[in-house]
Protein backbone atom coordinates (compact mmCIF):
# COMPACT_ATOMS: atom_id res chain seq x y z
CA UNK A 1 0.00 0.00 0.00
CA UNK A 2 1.03 3.63 -0.16
CA UNK A 3 0.79 6.77 1.95
CA UNK A 4 -2.16 8.87 0.85
CA UNK A 5 -1.18 12.14 -0.81
CA UNK A 6 2.58 11.51 -0.72
CA UNK A 7 5.35 10.91 -3.22
CA UNK A 8 9.05 10.33 -2.77
CA UNK A 9 11.32 12.34 -5.04
CA UNK A 10 15.06 11.79 -5.51
CA UNK A 11 17.06 14.48 -7.30
CA UNK A 12 20.52 14.93 -8.75
CA UNK A 13 23.13 15.27 -6.00
CA UNK A 14 23.71 18.96 -5.36
CA UNK A 15 20.22 20.15 -6.32
CA UNK A 16 19.62 23.12 -4.00
CA UNK A 17 16.85 22.67 -1.43
CA UNK A 18 15.42 26.02 -2.53
CA UNK A 19 14.82 24.54 -5.99
CA UNK A 20 12.91 21.65 -4.42
CA UNK A 21 10.92 23.97 -2.18
CA UNK A 22 9.88 25.93 -5.27
CA UNK A 23 8.95 22.72 -7.11
CA UNK A 24 6.89 21.50 -4.15
CA UNK A 25 5.07 24.83 -4.02
CA UNK A 26 4.45 24.71 -7.79
CA UNK A 27 2.72 21.31 -7.54
CA UNK A 28 0.78 22.09 -4.35
CA UNK A 29 2.88 20.06 -1.91
CA UNK A 30 4.94 20.54 1.22
CA UNK A 31 8.28 18.87 1.90
CA UNK A 32 7.58 16.73 4.97
CA UNK A 33 10.73 14.63 4.87
CA UNK A 34 14.30 14.88 3.63
CA UNK A 35 17.38 12.64 3.79
CA UNK A 36 20.51 14.73 3.37
CA UNK A 37 23.27 13.35 1.19
CA UNK A 38 21.00 11.24 -1.00
CA UNK A 39 18.67 14.10 -2.03
CA UNK A 40 15.57 12.13 -0.98
CA UNK A 41 12.46 14.26 -0.50
CA UNK A 42 9.03 13.34 0.77
CA UNK A 43 6.29 15.49 -0.79
CA UNK A 44 2.85 15.68 0.80
CA UNK A 45 0.09 17.25 -1.27
CA UNK A 46 -2.23 19.77 0.36
CA UNK A 47 -5.34 18.36 -1.31
CA UNK A 48 -6.61 14.81 -1.58
CA UNK A 49 -5.02 13.02 -4.53
CA UNK A 50 -6.48 9.91 -6.13
CA UNK A 51 -4.18 7.11 -7.22
CA UNK A 52 -4.53 8.34 -10.82
CA UNK A 53 -3.72 11.92 -9.83
CA UNK A 54 -0.57 10.70 -8.06
CA UNK A 55 0.37 8.62 -11.13
CA UNK A 56 -0.08 11.69 -13.34
CA UNK A 57 2.07 13.74 -10.95
CA UNK A 58 4.79 11.07 -11.09
CA UNK A 59 4.81 11.38 -14.88
CA UNK A 60 5.02 15.18 -14.65
CA UNK A 61 7.86 15.16 -12.09
CA UNK A 62 9.83 12.52 -14.02
CA UNK A 63 9.98 15.02 -16.91
CA UNK A 64 11.99 17.51 -14.84
CA UNK A 65 15.71 17.21 -15.72
CA UNK A 66 17.11 17.29 -12.17
CA UNK A 67 14.62 14.70 -10.87
CA UNK A 68 16.11 11.19 -10.96
CA UNK A 69 13.29 9.15 -9.42
CA UNK A 70 9.68 9.57 -8.29
CA UNK A 71 7.32 7.00 -6.80
CA UNK A 72 4.51 6.49 -4.34
CA UNK A 73 5.58 6.54 -0.71
CA UNK A 74 5.15 2.81 -0.16
CA UNK A 75 4.32 1.20 3.16
CA UNK A 76 5.07 -2.40 4.03
CA UNK A 77 4.04 -4.37 7.06
CA UNK A 78 6.58 -6.26 9.10
CA UNK A 79 6.37 -9.03 11.64
CA UNK A 80 8.66 -6.95 13.87
CA UNK A 81 7.32 -4.26 16.16
CA UNK A 82 9.91 -1.54 15.95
Amino acid sequence: SYVKNQLVVITEIGTPREVMEHLAEEVGADIVGYLEGVEFYQFEFRKDMSYQALADMITYLEGIPYVNFVDLNLVTESEYNV
